[in-house]
């Protein structure tokens, strides 16, 4: 086989220098030498990714393969996804602390809560349009920005009222951010998209770890308000990080914006040592989304071709199912987040001090850290069955685990400590595997709208969480929390085992159209639709 040269010209004074590049055959391939080996004492040589004359995006994933690319662009979202988590845990201290400085009741303090899950759910809706129609990266970096304003607001709240506003409107900035896992699988191989969206839950259980354990040296000495403002450094980090990655490419393609979609793949290919040949053209869907102006009626006509699309009647079983499994997994884990300082924190804990108004123990904060804990292992567990059981039969084993977890609370009443570590770990990666089987369920132009649904559907759900994690538990004890989790655990199970398709292994798909047909590379559904539409018209006549 002939190696192929491209002419690349670079002025340098001394004359014209020519980069080589060759075909990649795979490891020991006879032509090609080992990636990134000089060329002839010249040059490293890159590999011409393999896409034929036409190319779809997805092709261009796959033939360009992993590389430093796709491991910059986890760092990027892993570091906003840690500060995520980190913020997630802050409500687990803000709000005993809170309770304190200003001196509120169990009630008070329950609605206080109830802020924080009303502006992430707006903000989930809102966010996931924003993220179809805008774009994944910039919604990202705007939410972030706007995260880090209104922390900082937070912890300036001279009363109730103030603190209330502030955790509304940055439960609405958090949200933004739930196209991150789109963002990061739309780059990301087939074989790999499993493991990389586990990874990402990684980032998060570092941020949710992380700030159990920055609680624990800060608010001792600090207090609360303190501990706010350390845990933005995430955030500002990943905002820089983002200015070094590109739009996602199946975005833009969608879009109907090819040359920018061919210049990120081109960034893309660069990065991992190959070139994608100049000749092939990049191919965009039979179906644009639309560029529908990012305005208040531009939203509103994105959300309602989304949601008719999403909840169409080849897709309403699984739509329905999919968004339960939220509901539950979502509710199960916030839960846990409250409950765990909720268990430690009681009135007598409060100083009465304006400036350190919270006082837990050092075994308090040493239980509260081991809990936290189960966010790393939360990670792990689905690496060992995501893509043996498939995403649909994981979902279901991790219920029976959580389940198995709350026996002892439920039968003997012991130490909460171990149960909660369990119950938090197993409804962590309920909500990992059901943020990539939605990710894999649906096409490129609703998929940010179906993750911004799920947290949505999720948040509503879990509007009710301050009611079992503060309530329940002050007035009726630990064990009727759990009884309510148990009950509404059963639902989730049935709900996973329910679901029509599995989407281990199967390759994502750009558009659908109005009618529920899928536009894929090969568009082999279509034609399946169209050659049964054709088959039922001869009938017909």
């Amino acid at each position: 086989m002939k190696a192929v040269e491209h002419g690349k010209q670079s002025a340098n004074g001394d004359g014209i220098h020519m980069e080589e590049v060759v075909p990649f055959l795979g490891p020991g391939g006879a032509d090609s030498p080992e990636r990134g080996a000089p060329a002839d004492g010249g040059r490293p040589r890159r590999r011409v990714a393999d896409v034929g004359e036409e190319f779809a995006v997805d092709d261009a994933v796959e033939a360009v393969g992993m590389g430093r690319f796709q491991a910059l662009l986890l760092l990027v979202v892993g570091t906003c996804v840690a500060g995520k988590g980190a913020t997630i845990t802050l409500g687990a201290f803000i709000f005993p602390g809170a309770k304190c400085d200003f001196n509120l009741t169990h009630s008070q303090e329950s609605k206080l809560t109830v802020w924080v899950f009303i502006g992430v759910t707006v903000g989930s809706f809102v966010w996931g349009l924003i993220g179809d129609m805008a774009g994944r990266r910039i919604s990202i970096v705007v939410a972030t920005l706007g995260g880090i304003v209104m922390s900082c607001a937070a912890t300036l709240a001279p009363n109730i009222q103030w603190l209330s506003a502030s955790l509304l409107i940055l439960g609405f900035t958090m949200a933004g951010q739930l196209t991150d896992l789109a963002y990061l699988l739309e780059y990301t191989p087939a074989a790999y998209r499993g493991k990389f969206a586990l990874a990402l839950g990684l980032a998060w259980a570092i941020g949710t770890t992380g700030d159990a354990a920055l609680a624990w040296l800060i608010m001792p000495a600090y207090g609360w308000r303190a501990l706010v403002v350390v845990t933005n450094i995430p955030y500002a980090i990943a905002v820089l990080l983002l200015l070094l990655v590109p739009e996602s490419a199946r975005y833009l393609i969608v879009k109907g914006r090819q040359d920018d979609a061919r210049k990120a793949l081109d960034r893309m290919a660069r990065m991992n040592g190959a070139v994608l040949p100049r000749d092939a053209q990049l191919v965009s869907p039979a179906i644009k989304s639309g560029n529908k102006k990012l305005s208040l009626n531009g939203l509103f006509e994105k959300s309602i071709s989304s949601l008719s699309k999403m909840f169409d009647c080849s897709s309403l079983r699984m739509s329905v199912l999919v968004m339960h499994i939220w509901v539950v997994g979502g509710f199960i884990y916030t839960t846990m987040l409250l409950m765990n300082t909720e268990v430690h924190a009681s009135k007598s804990s409060c100083t009465g001090d304006h400036t350190m108004p919270l006082h837990l123990s050092d075994r308090n904060y040493r239980e509260i850290l081991i809990v936290s804990c189960a966010d790393l292992v939360g990670q792990f567990l689905p690496l060992l069955i995501i893509d043996r059981l498939g995403r649909q039969w994981s979902m279901f084993a991790l219920f029976l685990g959580a389940f198995a977890s709350m026996l002892p609370i439920l039968v003997a009443r012991p130490d909460p400590t171990a149960s909660l570590f369990g119950i938090r770990a197993f409804a962590q990666s309920v909500q990992l595997v059901v943020g990539v089987y939605t990710s894999e369920a649906y096409p490129t132009d609703i998929r940010a709208f179906a993750l911004g649904m799920g947290h949505t559907i999720s948040s509503i759900g879990s509007v009710g969480v301050p009611l079992v994690a503060q309530g329940v538990l002050h007035k009726y004890g630990i064990r009727a929390s759990i009884g309510v989790l148990v009950a509404l655990l059963a639902t989730g199970a049935a709900a996973a085992v329910g679901l029509p398709i599995d989407t281990t292994g199967k390759p994502l798909e750009d558009t659908v159209d109005e009618g529920g047909r899928r536009k894929s590379k090969a568009h082999d559904q279509q034609s399946e639709q169209l050659r049964c539409v054709s088959i039922s018209s001869s009938k017909a006549k």
